[in-house]
């Protein structure tokens, strides 16, 4: 509501309420003045806290961000918190430890740059990206740019595959090579093929039947579902795969697995 503007280009109300104490001061100095000078006191309105619809979570951290330097209510990687778990291999803290491995990052660009070079006039740059343990300054150049340089903007959040490789200019220097670049927010529709939901034999009963029945109709998507069913009294596993059923796995089905007590694990291509 502090940063709404109510009528497009107007002041928000935190701009508005500034103003507001501003005057107000300047009003009571004025008011002060008129004990001696007969100046009339001016009534001032009281800014008005406009009706908005709330704002999602990223662009709420993205204000918290600009405003306070910090995230305040989470982390805008939160979101992916199985991206992280199955397809990225290293935090960016500690890519120098990995030197000639593959390294799969992931995080949001806070910077980006673009520039031309005078030897043969095409455009290289490069981006720094962040993740919960520090920042990668990755640069790129002509063609590997080109390819990529439309996922490059600022609070854009990326999934990246690489290797540390010795720099050109410093062979006892290593800087990221850039192999791949997703959106993060495709990696889950990208490279998960199936999954694979644990079912405890002991705890499989009518009403459990009809509760997953019910949450596999409701949740259907575009991932082969397995059906992994083991006993840990008799020390059998069986494993069925679904033909009739495809499931989804955005944030709200992997909330309502873990609410029925429900564990899974994913089958994906990399």
């Amino acid at each position: 509501q502090y940063f709404f503007p109510e009528h497009g280009d107007e002041p928000n109300l935190l701009e508005k309420a500034l103003r507001f104490a501003s005057n107000v001061a300047a009003n009571e100095n004025a008011n002060q003045q008129s004990l001696f000078g007969g100046t009339a006191s001016v009534t001032l309105a009281e800014p008005i806290i406009p009706a908005c619809e709330q704002w999602s979570l990223i662009h709420k951290l993205k204000k918290e961000k600009e405003v306070v330097g910090m995230y305040l209510s989470g982390h805008p990687l939160d979101t992916y918190k199985l991206e992280f778990q199955y397809f990225v291999n290293s935090e960016i803290a500690t890519v120098n430890d990995k030197k000639n491995n593959e390294i799969s990052i992931a995080g949001i660009v806070v910077d980006s740059y673009e520039k031309v070079s005078q030897k043969n006039n095409k455009p290289y740059g490069g981006f720094t990206i962040e993740d919960y343990s520090g920042q990668l300054r990755i640069m790129m150049w002509s063609e590997e740019y080109l390819k990529y340089r439309h996922l490059l903007s600022n609070g854009q959040m990326l999934y990246v595959k690489g290797r540390m490789k010795p720099s050109f200019k410093d062979q006892n220097q290593y800087d990221f090579s850039v192999q791949s670049i997703f959106l993060l927010a495709d990696v889950r529709e990208k490279f998960v093929k199936s999954v694979h939901v644990e079912l405890n034999a002991d705890k499989i009963n009518k009403s459990f039947i009809q509760q997953f029945s019910q949450f596999v109709n409701t949740n259907k998507g575009a991932f082969d579902l397995k059906l992994n069913l083991y006993d840990e009294l008799l020390k059998y596993k069986v494993t069925a795969h679904s033909r009739s059923y495809k499931i989804n796995l955005d944030n709200s089905v992997i909330k309502e697995l873990d609410s029925m007590g429900v564990s899974f694990k994913i089958n994906s291509q990399t």
